[in-house]
């Protein structure tokens, strides 16, 4: 393998970008992450309320 200046500036420049991918791969999986923890959040508390209407329509019927 012949390791001339253009070889090396080429995987050095493969690298970088493959670390810059990672990186912003990292960043939206991290957004996913606290999205998903809010939209269970919210579904947990819909549920709630709706299971609390329920109750109530039964007491009144």
């Amino acid at each position: 393998m012949d390791l001339d200046i253009r070889t090396v500036l080429r995987w050095l420049i493969i690298g970088v970008v493959a670390l810059l991918g990672l990186s912003l791969l990292g960043m939206l999986v991290g957004v996913v992450v606290n999205v998903l923890s809010l939209a269970l959040k919210v579904g947990a508390i819909v549920l709630v309320v709706l299971l609390i209407v329920r109750v109530l329509e039964e007491v009144r019927s």
